[in-house]
C-alpha cells in the first residue's frame, strides 16, 4: 500500500489534532439545576458553536418543562427534600453514634475504676 503526500498531512494533522486536545485544559459550559454540564473538551472546535447552542435550547426547554410541573414535583422542590431528609439522617446517626461513643466511655471508666 502506497502512502500519498495527502495522506500524510492528513495523518500528522490528525495527530497534531490529537495532542491539543489532549493537553489542553477541559472546556466545560455550565449546566442548570437539572440540566448537565456540557463538556467541549474532546470536540472539535468547528462543532462549539451548534453545541452551545444546542445547550442553551436544552436549558429553555428543560425550564418550560419545569413550569408546567406542579410545584412538589419540580427538580428544586424534590431535590431540597431529598437533601434535607439526608441531613437529618446524617444528624440522628451522628447522635446515636455519639451516645454509643459515650456509653463505651462510662463503660471503660467504671471498668477502670473497678481494677484500681
Amino acid at each position: 500500500m502506497r502512502i500519498t503526500n495527502d495522506s500524510k498531512i492528513e495523518i500528522i494533522e490528525y495527530i497534531l489534532l490529537q495532542a491539543y486536545i489532549t493537553t489542553m485544559k477541559p472546556i466545560i459550559i455550565e449546566g442548570y439545576k437539572g440540566v448537565m454540564p456540557l463538556d467541549l473538551t474532546d470536540v472539535d472546535p468547528k462543532y462549539y458553536k451548534i453545541m452551545i447552542a444546542q445547550h442553551e435550547e436544552d436549558i429553555k426547554e428543560y425550564n418550560k418543562y419545569q413550569d408546567k410541573l406542579p410545584l412538589r414535583l419540580q427538580y428544586e422542590n424534590t431535590t431540597k427534600k431529598a437533601k434535607d431528609l439526608l441531613q437529618s439522617d446524617q444528624e440522628l446517626t451522628k447522635r446515636i453514634a455519639d451516645k454509643k461513643r459515650l456509653e463505651e466511655t462510662k463503660n471503660d471508666y467504671k471498668i477502670t475504676t473497678f481494677l484500681v
